[in-house]
């Protein structure tokens, strides 16, 4: 809890070290659970400082851990991590398989991550090159009604797609949906 509170403060120095005093912590008195969510919060500390290579090896040592216990909405929010990782990386093939790897979790869990996990496919065809495969994504996400856009992906789905259409000149349609994106970011902050 320490580390998260000094992350949100933007102390990151403070944040690892307090995840590395937790996982000392959670070694000391064998916490297997205790240890991978040190090593989780390690991660996202290293990849909001871009640093890349660091956020794989903690999210990996997290997942490896988490995998030896029961399935968990943790373990797939590992491997979603590990996938994006990998998308920082352009190891699309790796990317794709870690998500697919956190939807298999979420599936088992009953819980619904489909927007956020096809929000990352999309951005992954865009990056392929996949154009009409990532707009269909894309597209199934932005219909869904307001309401049920648990995730907030609604906003970069919209962004995505106005990158899209930047792209091959459809400069009304790129600001629309530019706009919109705009729009309901603004509505999420307030």
């Amino acid at each position: 809890q320490l580390a998260n509170f000094h992350k949100k403060s933007n102390d990151y120095k403070l944040s690892l070290d307090y995840s590395q005093k937790a996982y000392d912590y959670a070694s000391f008195n064998e916490n297997l659970k205790g240890k991978s969510l040190a090593l989780f919060s390690q991660g996202t500390t290293y990849f909001e400082l871009n640093k890349i290579n660091d956020a794989l090896d903690a999210f990996t040592k997290s997942s490896e851990f988490l995998s030896s216990l029961n399935p968990s909405s943790e373990l797939a929010l590992c491997y979603y991590n590990i996938g994006l990782c990998h998308m920082e990386t352009e190891d699309y093939t790796k990317a794709e398989s870690n998500f697919e790897k956190a939807r298999s979790i979420y599936d088992k869990l009953k819980i619904d991550a489909s927007e956020l996990l096809n929000l990352q496919k999309a951005i992954l065809y865009k990056s392929k090159g996949k154009i009409d495969l990532a707009r269909k994504l894309l597209y199934e996400i932005i219909v869904k009604p307001d309401i049920k856009d648990v995730f907030k992906t609604k906003a970069e789905a919209l962004y995505q797609l106005g990158t899209i259409e930047e792209r091959y000149n459809k400069n009304n349609l790129a600001i629309n949906y530019l706009n919109r994106a705009l729009l309901l970011n603004k509505v999420d902050n307030n």
